[in-house]
């Protein structure tokens, strides 16, 4: 491409530039536009389009919403004589060719899937001076207006279920067409008025429905794929497109940027967090700010759904909590399952999930990337107990005038400043290697091993008397219990040096992705 500038034309005010690079012409096609007098008025301050405006053969009647990548208006198809939702890009879109390639993908993606519950695409302008889509209007709510007007601990959980269950199956079919969502949430969720279904009233005039009109009344349809990618796509999005989107509904695999790892099973994870904020009107993972969110997700589990609201059957909360459990492979293999397991539940049917075993719940615990610092942590304090135990006991004995000869007390200091000290700092210093996840592998199993010898050295020394030092010989009480109390504690550092290999979690993340 020319490194020269493009430069506007003195006769008309347009850009223009020496390079015939069709791309840079299609942008500075657009920057006419946009800064021309007749161009959108999106660019002033994002004000809205007013009615009357043209893009193409559509005319805006009215604005339905607006998100960050673009405004959705209500606009009347003048050749065909229908009403559709003319979704535009933001001018920062227009320009931005990463933004503009997602948008791209949002019609291509949407006009491969044709379900009943997935509102159509009828055609997509992604070339000329304006872009837009052209999808099916649905006068409706979302599902997150209809919840913020309404209190969630009324709905029914049968209308809950079964509302997640069609959206569901839905999405079962996206997957099935190789296309993953990634961004499922109440407001992706429009409800339409079932008697609206066949025949639409006047939608320039009509609002949405009435707050008091129950679930059951509405019929989901599934929209908004800016987001979604086909499962065969090669990856090479930035950390920051990964984390466009809204975090309470995000698996933790989206959550922490492992593109790779994003497939079916985290749209599975956000069903089960529309349905969890549905029933107890909280997201699971909620918090104050988007990092507290992040934290949560990648710690905590969701508070029980019964204890919040005891009537729900605990059936509908294993089936909910099953979606978010924190490993792909503990949910649902795919989402037609959970679809048909909703169906059950709706059918008063018994379901076939079952509740994590404590032994697995337990283990499910200690995969979570943040018990590699804690448990680091923890085998630093107990290294610095035992150094703290061993030369307090020495000068409890010195002031206590004990019957230990100079010969002992010289024998139990040598030994701790020239053994058990070292060893201390150096298993300190190997944990503080290992929570940064620097420790090399042969050096963490180096550590492992000499914690399990020193378990048995000191169980040994607290059962043998020939084996211990000259003054706990005589002393089989003091013997005992001094050497049973460091095997304890030398114990309880294998453990939490277990649940800190950090190279353990990253495999079982990675298998079960």
């Amino acid at each position: 491409m020319n490194s020269d500038p493009p430069q506007p034309n003195a006769n008309n005010g347009d850009w223009e530039s020496s390079s015939n690079d069709p791309e840079e012409a299609k942008l500075l096609t657009r920057l006419d536009n946009l800064l021309s007098t007749q161009a959108s008025p999106v660019l002033a301050s994002y004000s809205l389009m007013e009615a009357g405006f043209r893009i193409g053969q559509y005319s805006i009647e009215r604005a339905i919403s607006s998100g960050g990548f673009g405004v959705v208006y209500l606009a009347r198809d003048i050749q065909l004589d229908r009403f559709v939702a003319l979704k535009v890009p933001r001018p920062e879109v227009m320009v931005n060719s990463e933004k503009l390639k997602r948008f791209r993908s949002e019609a291509t993606l949407a006009a491969k899937l044709h379900h009943p519950l997935i509102v159509p695409v009828y055609e997509a302008n992604l070339d000329g001076g304006t872009p837009y889509i052209a999808s099916a209007f649905c006068d409706g709510p979302n599902l997150m207006e209809w919840l913020e007007q309404n209190d969630a601990t009324q709905i029914s959980p049968i209308a809950a279920a079964r509302l997640v269950g069609r959206i569901a199956a839905a999405v079962s079919y996206a997957h099935q067409q190789g296309i993953v969502h990634r961004d499922l949430k109440p407001a992706n969720i429009i409800l339409v008025h079932n008697k609206d279904e066949a025949q639409l009233t006047n939608p320039i005039a009509s609002t949405h429905p009435k707050p008091n009109r129950t679930l059951d009344q509405f019929s989901p349809r599934l929209t908004d794929f800016g987001l979604a990618r086909l499962q065969q796509q090669a990856v090479r999005e930035t950390t920051s497109s990964l984390l466009i989107g809204s975090p309470n509904y995000m698996s933790p695999e989206q959550a922490e940027g492992h593109s790779g790892k994003v497939g079916p099973r985290s749209d599975i994870f956000s069903l089960g967090a529309v349905l969890y904020e549905m029933l107890t009107g909280v997201a699971p993972f909620e918090a104050e700010s988007y990092p507290g969110v992040l934290q949560r997700l990648r710690d905590d589990v969701p508070v029980s759904i019964t204890k919040q609201r005891p009537e729900i059957h605990r059936d509908l909360e294993t089936i909910c909590l099953k979606c978010l459990e924190k490993s792909p492979a503990d949910r649902f293999d795919s989402s037609d399952e959970l679809a048909n397991e909703l169906t059950r539940y709706v059918a008063g049917q018994p379901i076939h999930s079952r509740r994590l075993s404590r032994l697995r719940s337990v283990l499910n615990w200690t995969l979570k990337p943040s018990r590699v610092r804690e448990a680091m942590m923890a085998v630093i304090a107990i290294s610095a107990l035992r150094i703290a135990f061993a030369f307090g006991g020495v000068l409890m004995i010195i002031l206590s005038e004990s019957d230990w000869t100079p010969t002992e007390m010289w024998e139990a200091t040598r030994s701790h400043l020239m053994i058990t000290t070292p060893i201390e700092l150096g298993i300190a210093f190997a944990a503080w290697r290992n929570a940064r996840q620097s420790l090399p592998r042969v050096a963490w199993w180096a550590v492992m091993t000499m914690l399990c010898v020193w378990i048995g050295l000191c169980f040994s020394l607290a059962l043998s008397p020939s084996l211990a030092p000259g003054w706990y010989q005589k002393h089989s009480g003091a013997r005992v219990t001094t050497f049973s109390l460091l095997a304890i504690l030398f114990a309880g550092q294998a453990v939490c040096w277990w649940l800190g290999d950090w190279q353990r979690i990253r495999r079982r993340f990675d298998r079960s992705s």
